[in-house]
């Protein structure tokens, strides 16, 4: 499909991957969580039909593959029908879940060809686990439904996510693996200083992205608004909205443009694009990707380390490619070990040191 083209003549990339973040309501209330949602937070001011339509535009205009996120994209009573749609268009699907609680009809939209599921676990002890979700029980529920989907043959990949120093990742990796996961369909990240994952960070949100946001993805958030990835949730970064125009209409539109052209002269800056990065090295080495970019404690690092990893879209694998499927990121096919963080900066400490 050719590519959209704004008003004003401008080429745009093609955008071939799309967060739809259908909720912000969430049964937990994660410590870290860069949406901010939790209990009784509402599915937001978008309505089913728009999901819909949504989900039309968006394969029409080219894009190939979509995630439900949230909140917990489970909660939402369509779900089912949003991943029926998606897959009737041509487009995979990822169903991004803390697991929780899986009812049966969502068991059945979630074992379609074409599906893949996702989840995060944070420690191989219930306690440790339990009070990073702020709910009781959450270890015991997850652990029970990541059991279930591999029985059922989902695609399943799961992202440990490193908050703090007694949550034994290396054990909670081996509890996976006992329980079925594909030992390549597990990796590690470090938290996110967006949303409560902030803290006292004094890094701008740049500082946490990637550098892919500037190329072919984009999110859309429950009130409707379009960002360029999910952790870049700043007004700022606001490039329409789909309760207002549809997104045929903010893909051909200057402000995507605009922001597109802003955050790749800002990652080119860091060096995390325009150069490619190695596969990461089996020894723990950091993967080398360009010159050291300036910019104080919360930028050099991370260009020597190809910037964050892309949770919760890509398992972190020495690149920070969205898609899932086909490779680098295929769950199946698996992935070198994660290299070791570069040595802490001077100054402030941002995440995910």
């Amino acid at each position: 499909m050719e590519s959209v083209v704004t008003d004003a003549g401008h080429p745009l990339r093609d955008t071939h991957f799309m967060w739809l973040e259908i909720t912000s309501n969430c049964q937990l209330e994660c410590s870290h969580c860069y949406a901010e949602s939790g209990p009784g937070q509402g599915h937001g001011l978008v309505s089913a039909d728009q999901w819909m339509q949504t989900l039309t535009e968006a394969a029409a205009a080219g894009v190939q593959e979509v995630q439900f996120i949230g909140g917990e994209p489970t909660a939402h009573p369509e779900l089912p029908r949003f991943i029926t749609h998606a897959l009737q268009l041509g487009l995979r699907v990822e169903v991004f879940s803390n697991l929780f609680s899986i009812r049966e009809h969502v068991w059945q939209a979630l074992a379609q060809p074409g599906v893949r599921l996702a989840t995060s676990y944070y420690s191989s002890g219930a306690a440790v686990h339990d009070q990073i979700t702020h709910r009781a029980g959450s270890f015991g529920r997850t652990r029970a439904n990541i059991t279930e989907a591999v029985r059922r043959g989902i695609p399943l990949r799961v992202g440990l996510i490193r908050l703090s120093e007694d949550q034994d990742i290396d054990a909670a990796m081996e509890e996976l693996v006992s329980i079925g996961v594909h030992r390549g369909a597990i990796r590690v990240d470090d938290q996110r200083g967006v949303g409560r994952g902030r803290g006292s960070t004094v890094c701008t949100t740049e500082d946490e992205l990637c550098g892919n946001c500037a190329g072919g993805v984009l999110a859309i958030m429950p009130d409707g608004t379009v960002q360029p990835c999910v952790f870049s949730r700043d007004a700022r970064f606001n490039v329409g909205n789909i309760t207002a125009d549809n997104l045929i209409s903010v893909l051909n539109g200057e402000r995507l443009h605009r922001m597109r052209e802003d955050l790749t002269s800002v990652f080119l800056q860091r060096g995390l694009i325009g150069v490619d990065c190695p596969p990461a090295e089996p020894t723990g080495a950091v993967a080398q990707c360009g010159p050291a970019g300036g910019g104080g404690p919360c930028g050099p690092a991370r260009t020597q380390s190809c910037g964050p990893a892309c949770s919760p879209a890509c398992m972190p694998a020495g690149n920070c490619n969205p898609m899932v499927n086909p490779p680098p990121c295929n769950p199946i096919a698996g992935h070198p070990p994660r290299p070791e963080p570069p040595p802490r900066p001077g100054g402030p400490v941002c995440p995910p040191y």
